[in-house]
């Protein structure tokens, strides 16, 4: 009988255990809402929303790792998410939910990967950070082209698009040399400006083109994207004749309507006359002798004092020493060595990574060992955890460490180190004031 209700005991807090595995509460949960709709046309915005929810509050920024797809683009439309409150079962949560988008130029079906959200709560404004890192669901959508979209195209899908041209001067008959500014402004509902192509200026005949940088920005209005870009060229007239600057095209695709839209710029005509001031001075054959003389001679000085500086400089033990010296000190400032570590973070191996971590670290008389102790000064959490991925990649094991995160929590270190720094040389200052040394001197 006593079996019997040892057994039964043993039952009853196995399936009490089970009852609370299942019904477990997750302190952080990342919710995926996917599109409503999976296809969509090349170019065209599809929307979804990553939503956070924590108990307690959040603390601390939100970063998310965006993945990189060939032929899509992710982008987070905004920054500032809108929170709510959300139950889930019998539990509050504390959500906070970000608009993001796919951009897919590539026709046929996409695999869009997981987002990694770095995030931090705590239940109360005195408890401690808890940090979390976790990861969406992937999903699938379809991309199809626009009827009679050309090989290598970058189609522009929006209902909404609006170009502008402004020339300064404007274009008439001119001299040769003159020169004409174009310039061609673009704004696109639901395109990011990354995605808007430059227009076709082309090569017309007669005249020199020079375009300068392009200008891009996005700007979101209640959760509304808007792509601007902006491009200028300078056409200079090069020679005498009738000379036409060809009419621009832009072109997009209108998913409301399901047709290609243009917007066409007229061409110009433009007779280019000579111009009397560029017209070359007759030059005596004495005169062209008479200059390439003296350009010889100031040549023959300037190479003579090239040499001699050379010389000095090199002959001069103190000045090779100091410039040495310099070099040295400049190799083995601080500052230097943050910006290789910096470099390395972006296209180095684990193991370079760590080596270059080892020897900035001993700007401040630390070692790596210090960023995995248990209790160290100014090393966070999410600090020490990557750098223990850091370690773990370097024995074999495959952590998917990240050096973003490890350069972004060391730039936190590094200003938490010279802080500290500055205070206490400031705190050792007063301790020989000026007066008081020369009392002492007396």
């Amino acid at each position: 009988m006593s079996s019997v209700k040892g057994i039964l005991i043993v039952a009853l807090l196995c399936v009490m255990l089970l009852y609370k595995a299942a019904f477990a509460v997750d302190e952080a949960v990342v919710d995926l809402h996917q599109p409503e709709v999976t296809t969509v046309i090349a170019g065209e915005r599809l929307s979804f929303v990553v939503e956070l929810l924590v108990q307690g509050q959040f603390s601390g920024p939100t970063y998310f790792s965006l993945p990189r797809i060939d032929g899509a683009i992710i982008m987070q439309v905004s920054e500032r998410p809108v929170l709510s409150t959300r139950q889930i079962n019998d539990d509050s949560y504390v959500s906070a939910r970000y608009d993001f988008a796919v951009f897919a130029q590539q026709a046929g079906r996409m695999h869009i990967p997981s987002i990694t959200a770095r995030f931090g709560s705590k239940k109360s404004f005195d408890q401690p950070i808890n940090e979390y890192r976790l990861q969406t669901k992937p999903f699938n959508i379809k991309v199809t082209a626009p009827p009679g979209v050309a090989a290598g195209e970058v189609v522009v899908s929006t209902n909404a698009l609006s170009a502008t041209e402004t020339w300064s001067p404007k274009p008439v008959d001119a001299k040769v040399g003159d020169a004409f500014t174009r310039t061609i402004t673009v704004h696109a509902h639901d395109v990011p400006a990354m995605l808007l192509p430059p227009p076709n200026f082309g090569d017309p005949e007669g005249f020199a083109i020079y375009p300068k940088s392009k200008r891009t920005r996005d700007r979101t209005e209640r959760g509304e994207l808007v792509g601007e870009r902006i491009d200028k060229v300078t056409y200079v007239s090069t020679r005498a004749g009738s000379f036409e600057i060809p009419e621009l095209t832009l072109r997009w695709w209108d998913p409301s309507k399901e047709q290609w839209q243009t917007q066409t710029f007229p061409a110009h005509l433009l007779t280019v006359a000579d111009n009397p001031a560029l017209a070359a001075p007759s030059v005596s054959v004495s005169y062209f002798i008479k200059s390439i003389a003296d350009i010889t001679s100031w040549m023959g000085w300037l190479v003579f004092m090239i040499i001699s500086a050379i010389v000095i400089l090199f002959s001069s033990r103190w000045l090779r020493r100091g410039w040495q010296a310099w070099r040295a000190r400049r190799a083995a400032s601080e500052a230097l060595q943050w910006q290789r570590l910096r470099q390395i973070c972006n296209h180095g191996e684990a193991a370079e990574v760590y080596r270059e971590l080892g020897r900035w670290l001993t700007q401040y008389n630390m070692s790596t060992s210090q960023l995995t102790a248990t209790v160290s000064e100014g090393v966070s959490d999410s600090l020490r955890a990557t750098c223990i991925q850091l370690q773990q990649q370097l024995a074999g094991i495959d952590s998917q460490w990240n050096a973003q995160i490890l350069i972004e929590e060391l730039a936190e270190l590094r200003r938490y180190l010279q802080v500290s720094a500055d205070s206490a040389a400031s705190a050792f200052a007063p301790l020989n004031p000026p007066q008081a040394m020369a009392k002492r001197k007396r």
